[in-house]
């Protein structure tokens, strides 16, 4: 008999439903409301197979049911509790119109929505919710409920957080977070807030290391779930630790650098600010990639020694995971054209022997012949330049003057070893003679002539 009545209350659920409709829409009188509680006394129990589309009855209908009437409803929302049907059968609720009529039903259905608000039905649900003005305080209720919830289980906090994108559970939670000890609630308000207002993020994050100086993870998450990832994010995030005077998270100390060296280095922005954020970063001068940014940024001058820039570049092509290999060589020839015709030369043999040590001799000798020979080619007057370069390379100390003679010079001077008598003229008496040691070492390469045949005589026979 009773599966002949439910049969019969899904035949008529059309008319129930049009008929609870209408009589919210009355003006509240008592008969209004019995009629109301008449048709969600055939409703309710079918709330789990209504219709896609209800007729909708919100808050703000005139009549309102009796808590009698609404208490099979939020006995049957608490028993689906646990699983997809409560969002279910909550959105049942929702549009016809059963919340924000009763505290204690309203309390009653917070408590369900926060205990199974991972569920995307549940969470759809709210959202219809937080359509309508009227039930603001139900949605703050859940956002109160769910900060509590976050307290003890961490993995919640991004729900509470997706829900702060309703401008009533952001309030909610801003008294919450301002009014608890919780760092925990008061990360999430704090990533609310950055979500609406992205410009509010390094003061947001100065409050979370002030609140406590190891919130690293929920600070970089103020940036995303994996932290920043563009250039502009990362030197954010850095400067933002300076300022607080931490070091950063070594994972974005070493994305800074990567990011550093993806643009080459004969491109290099002298005002790079994720170069200049690096440069805040505690012992930043052990990071091999700065380095090899400031070496290509800061060249040497009447300001700026040699020796003290070769710190900088023999740090960056020491061999290293920091530097990629293509910058690496580009900075190499940064160096060898910097050597070429020097402006100063204080410190100038000390950094050659640093460079060329932490380069490796093969390499920077190769390099820095490559650099002579160009520029040779370039020059106006190449034998002057060459006299020039012996010249200077002939007051290294400690034997790195025939080194560099018979190593860089020699080899770029091949073309104009015909030409050495032009080269010698511009060296004055002491350096003269160093270049006639020099070319006893390295002699010309002598053509071998042979003896022309003559041609035979017409008519003429061997003998």
């Amino acid at each position: 008999m009773s599966a002949t009545w439910e049969d019969a209350h899904r035949a008529s659920l059309d008319a129930w439903l049009e008929l609870h409709q209408v009589a919210r829409r009355l003006p509240a009188t008592a008969d209004s409301a019995l009629l109301a509680d008449t048709a969600l006394e055939h409703v309710v129990p079918l709330a789990q197979e209504l219709p896609g589309e209800l007729p909708f009855v919100g808050v703000h209908a005139p009549t309102k049911p009796s808590p009698a009437a609404l208490a099979p409803w939020i006995d049957q929302l608490e028993q689906a509790a646990g699983t997809p049907e409560a969002g279910t059968v909550l959105a049942a609720g929702v549009e016809l119109g059963l919340l924000g009529i009763d505290s204690d039903t309203d309390d009653r259905a917070a408590a369900v929505i926060v205990a199974d608000y991972e569920h995307e039905t549940v969470q759809a649900a709210v959202r219809e919710i937080g359509k309508q003005a009227l039930l603001d305080p139900l949605i703050a209720k859940v956002a109160e409920r769910l900060a509590d919830a976050v307290t003890t289980d961490l993995d919640r906090r991004p729900l509470l957080r997706e829900l702060c994108k309703n401008d009533q559970a952001l309030i909610a939670l801003k008294h919450r977070a301002t009014s608890s000890p919780s760092l925990a609630v008061m990360s999430v308000y704090l990533w609310a807030v950055v979500d609406r207002y992205p410009e509010r993020r390094p003061q947001s994050a100065k409050t979370l290391l002030l609140l406590d100086q190891h919130a690293v993870g929920d600070v970089r998450a103020l940036w995303g779930d994996d932290g920043p990832q563009t250039k502009e994010d990362v030197a954010e995030l850095l400067k933002v630790f300076h300022d607080a005077e931490r070091r950063p998270p070594e994972l974005d100390v070493k994305h800074a650098s990567a990011l550093l060296m993806e643009a080459p280095l004969a491109e290099v922005d002298p005002a790079d600010p994720l170069a200049l954020a690096l440069r805040g970063v505690p012992h930043h001068l052990e990071l091999p990639a700065y380095c090899a940014w400031y070496a290509a940024a800061r060249r040497p001058g009447p300001t700026h020694r040699f020796d003290a820039w070769a710190r900088f570049a023999a740090r960056a092509l020491a061999p290293s995971h920091d530097v990629p290999p293509a910058r690496a060589h580009e900075l190499l020839e940064i160096v060898a054209n910097e050597l070429i015709e020097p402006q100063i030369v204080d410190g100038y043999f000390d950094a050659i022997e640093r460079i060329r040590a932490a380069a490796g001799e093969p390499s920077f000798d190769q390099t820095l012949v490559y650099a002579l020979t160009n520029r040779l080619a370039e020059s106006d007057d190449p034998h002057a330049l060459l006299a020039m370069t012996f010249a200077i390379f002939a007051k290294a100390p400690n034997g790195l003057a025939d080194t560099l003679h018979d190593q860089i010079v020699a080899p770029a001077a091949v073309a104009y070893r015909r030409d050495d008598d032009e080269v010698r003229g511009h060296l004055g008496p002491r350096r003269q003679a160093e270049w006639d040691a020099f070319t006893e070492r390295h002699p010309r390469r002598r053509r071998r002539f042979l003896p022309r045949r003559r041609a035979k005589a017409r008519g003429e026979r061997p003998a």
